[in-house]
C-alpha cells in the first residue's frame, strides 16, 4: 500500500523561505484538499469550522449543511438588509471569518511543522486568501430547501426571518 502524506504535498505549494513566489488558484484549491485531508485524518473538522467550511466551498459548486455557511448567510442578510451602509465591506470581510481562516490555516500547518511564511505576512495572505475567493467565486452557500426542519439551520433562520424580510443566498 502507497502512503499518501498531505504535508508533504503541502511543503511543494507553499514557500520555505523568502522571495518571489507565486500562488495559483489551482494551488489555493489543493492547498484546500490537502488541508482538509489532514482535518479528517485527525478527526479535527469540528474543531476547525471555519477551514472546513472553506475546504469544501473550494470544490463544491454548491454548498449547504454548514453551521458555520449559515450563520455567514444570517449575519450578511442582517449587514446588507440594514440601514447603516457604512462599513460594510469591513463587516462583511469579519463575518467572512477571514481572520479566523488565516488563524486555523496556521494553526493546522503549524502543528505539521509546515513553513508558514507565505500566511505570517499580509502581503502573502492576500495572495492566498485572494485565490482562495476566486476558487469559490460562483460557487454557492444555501440555506436548505426547507430551513425549519434542518437541524443545523432551523433556529439561525427562524431568527432571522423574525428580523429580516428575505434571507440570501451568497454568490461570488
Amino acid at each position: 500500500m502507497i502512503n499518501y502524506d498531505p504535508v508533504a504535498k503541502i511543503r511543494e505549494l507553499l514557500p520555505s523561505e523568502p522571495g518571489n513566489y507565486s500562488f495559483s488558484e489551482s494551488n489555493a484549491v489543493h492547498l484546500m484538499v490537502l488541508i482538509r485531508t489532514i482535518l479528517e485524518r485527525d478527526n479535527a473538522k469540528n474543531k476547525y469550522t471555519t477551514l472546513n467550511l472553506y475546504c469544501n466551498w473550494t470544490v463544491h459548486t454548491e454548498l449547504e449543511g454548514s453551521r458555520v455557511g449559515y450563520r455567514m448567510l444570517s449575519d450578511i442578510t442582517r449587514i446588507l438588509s440594514s440601514q447603516n451602509h457604512q462599513a460594510v465591506d469591513d463587516h462583511v470581510s469579519h463575518v467572512l471569518s477571514l481572520g479566523q481562516l488565516r488563524q486555523d490555516l496556521i494553526q493546522v500547518l503549524t502543528a505539521e511543522k509546515v513553513p508558514v511564511l507565505l500566511l505570517n505576512s499580509v502581503l502573502g495572505w492576500e495572495k492566498v486568501a485572494g485565490q482562495i475567493f476566486k476558487a469559490i467565486i460562483n460557487k454557492r452557500l444555501l440555506w436548505p430547501k426547507d430551513p425549519s426542519n434542518d437541524k443545523y439551520s432551523s433556529k439561525i433562520y427562524r431568527d432571522l426571518v423574525r428580523d429580516v424580510q428575505s434571507p440570501i443566498t451568497i454568490s461570488f
